[in-house]
């Protein structure tokens, strides 16, 4: 005897990939500054293959005074900065500070 009633579990899981794709979609709406997966919820829903791909650069800062640093970085249109530094406590100037660079970058809209 055929059935005309949906199976409950399949339109289970099909709501299930609904609410994940409106999740991921609205996990995405990101205004251009700042760390992209600094909220948990978007950690929850984003990983690196959803990404667009990208360039990514790497830039020793060492010695720049602050001024060349923030130069280089809007020549090449950089808007989202990582510091991957071992240990930037240490840099050799205070604009390269952890909470210098920070703040500098917060100024500069990155």
């Amino acid at each position: 005897e055929g059935s005309s009633a949906a199976d409950p579990e399949a339109l289970r899981r099909q709501f299930e990939q609904y609410e994940e794709m409106i999740d991921a979609r609205e996990a995405e709406e990101w205004d251009g500054t700042g760390d992209l997966m600094v909220r948990e919820w978007r950690r929850a829903h984003l990983n690196i293959e959803q990404q667009e791909p990208c360039t990514v650069y790497a830039l020793g800062c060492g010695t720049l005074r602050e001024q060349v640093f923030f130069e280089l970085l809007s020549l090449n249109s950089i808007r989202v900065l990582y510091d991957f530094r071992a240990d930037a406590q240490a840099a050799q100037g205070k604009h390269l500070l952890p909470e210098n660079l920070k703040l500098a970058c917060k100024a500069r809209s990155l």
